[in-house]
């Protein structure tokens, strides 16, 4: 039963609305239950929002070839033993042919073969072009033991990087650790790039 009402919870609260959000968004939130710090390297368009420091592995798919390596960004919470919320990150460079690949179509089907070892059970996948960016979001049944297991993965593209995410909530029912996912998924977003300064400083002619 826990399951289905903080599934049924999470399709409301991660509508299109706030999880597409852009960082702009994010900052006006009035009010924000958990301090929090924000993840964002500098190749990175995007950024998430963690309580806590998380963790950084390097990870590298060849030996010796460090082109082929990223960040992993881990972060893992515990509550009484019982319940887990644990959420993964990757966000790598990427170039405008990469972001023309990814329409709508290649990534929802690129989010569905990333999950395929991770569900059980798929409930709903969004896709949605914003402006600057693509992203796609599943939320399903996660695999992991005889655990009941919130599985939600996202895919950010824009012109100069890609991430993706990773987060599941496992165990026994907790207020506290429904909390923590749902902000902590609301908490990432696309960062808008910065406009240049106008040095001019002449004033503008008044319309008649």
């Amino acid at each position: 039963m826990r399951f289905f009402l903080t599934l049924l919870t999470l399709l409301f609260i991660l509508d299109a609305s706030k999880v597409y959000a852009q960082r702009d968004d994010i900052e006006a939130e009035p009010t924000k239950k958990l301090e929090t710090m924000q993840y964002s390297p500098e190749y990175c368009r995007f950024s998430a929002s963690f309580p806590e420091e998380p963790y950084i592995t390097k990870r590298c798919e060849k030996e010796d070839d460090e082109a082929s390596c990223y960040n992993l960004i881990s972060y893992t919470k515990v509550f009484d033993v019982a319940s887990t919320v644990n959420v993964e990150i990757i966000c790598n460079p990427a170039t405008p042919e990469m972001y023309e690949h990814f329409n709508e179509k290649t990534m929802d089907a690129t989010i569905r073969e990333m999950t395929k070892d991770s569900t059980v059970q798929i409930f709903k996948v969004n896709t949605a072009q914003k402006d600057g960016y693509r992203i796609a979001n599943l939320i399903g049944k996660g695999n992991k033991g005889t655990e009941e297991t919130i599985y939600i993965s996202q895919l950010w593209v824009a012109e100069d990087s890609i991430m993706s995410i990773e987060a599941q909530m496992r165990g026994a029912p907790n207020i506290e650790a429904d909390q923590l996912f749902a902000e902590i998924l609301n908490g990432i977003g696309y960062l808008q790039p910065e406009k240049p300064e106008n040095k001019e400083t002449s004033p503008q002619p008044e319309s008649p």
